[in-house]
């Protein structure tokens, strides 16, 4: 028996399957948790271009415990409004600390690493991309 769930079909009982279909369906998991994953991969360096550390009010910096820019990652990666990490971490479900350094991990790859990037990244294999509009 299955059902949906935010569009995602889960198996809730696995009587009456035989092997072949346990595979399969164990097979399409692993794919789309992969999936999954390089999504939030992707999302973390979009979410830090929508956040780069130009678009902190001044008035922020002159305020103790104001806004700053932070550099998640390496040398050669991008700046970004260091409160966006907080929000970003929510909708993850991770504390601030990790949250920044996944998305330092993500302006790593990108910025760092493009080959790998591009393994990641659905641009190269002809997908749409998020910020692509119909």
């Amino acid at each position: 028996m299955s059902e949906v769930i935010s569009g995602v079909v889960v198996m809730i009982d696995g009587a009456g399957l035989d092997r072949v279909q346990i595979l399969l369906i164990v097979g399409r998991a692993r794919r789309q948790e992969l999936a999954a994953r390089n999504q939030k991969l992707i999302m973390s360096a979009c979410w830090a271009d929508c956040h780069p550390a130009e678009s902190i009010d001044p008035y922020q910096l002159d305020l103790p415990g104001g806004d700053r820019p932070i550099r998640p990652g390496g040398e050669g990666t991008p700046e970004l409004a260091g409160f966006a990490v907080a929000e970003f971490g929510v909708e993850l479900g991770l504390s601030i600390g990790i949250t920044e350094r996944f998305i330092g991990e993500a302006l790593d790859v990108r910025h760092r690493l493009p080959r790998i990037w591009g393994r990641v990244s659905p641009r190269d294999r002809g997908l749409p991309r998020p910020t692509d509009r119909p």
